[in-house]
């Protein structure tokens, strides 16, 4: 269970955790090239924070990331201690300092939930990475980073939670 204290790092909302993609009609944008699978535009808001995030769509398509993020909101609203909304994916390679792409971590604490964004590295969520149960390569919840640094955060209701 994560601490109820915070630090400076932390900050504090009360109304909605929501995730979808926001190009017109769920449409893929086509690559630079123009061949191709292309992008998905998405947004991620936690209260007044606004993220607005690219997904690459040849590993996973629209549909994927709505499943997954559907399911990462599911099990926390079913109790589960972990969650996850994945953003961007390609395909896992298995080397240390690979990124293959960027996450939403989710903590229960309580009847709220804290979110951190991480970048996939290999080093960071392991070898055994598996695209389709990224929940086991949650991290246990931690305000600083292995130097001491403090992790932003942003705390919202549970309630507040807005399936895709």
């Amino acid at each position: 269970m994560p601490p109820r204290t915070s630090s400076p790092a932390v900050k504090y909302s009360q109304h909605v955790l929501a995730i979808c993609f926001t190009n017109a009609a769920n449409q893929e944008e086509p690559n630079q090239t123009g061949a191709g699978p292309g992008w998905g535009r998405g947004r991620i808001t936690i209260d007044e924070f606004v993220e607005d995030f690219e997904s690459p769509l040849w590993f996973w398509k629209t549909a994927d990331y709505q499943r997954q993020w559907a399911q990462g909101i599911q099990r926390l609203l079913e109790g589960e201690p972990k969650s996850c909304l994945i953003t961007s994916l390609i395909e896992p390679i298995r080397t240390a300092d690979y990124v293959f792409g960027s996450w939403w971590k989710l903590y229960l604490d309580g009847v709220n939930v804290i979110v951190q964004q991480q970048l996939l590295i290999g080093d960071v969520v392991g070898a055994d990475f598996d695209v389709t149960d990224p929940y086991s390569a949650v991290p246990d919840y931690r305000l600083t980073t292995a130097e001491g640094e403090p992790l932003s955060s942003w705390i919202t209701s549970l309630h507040g939670l807005k399936l895709p």
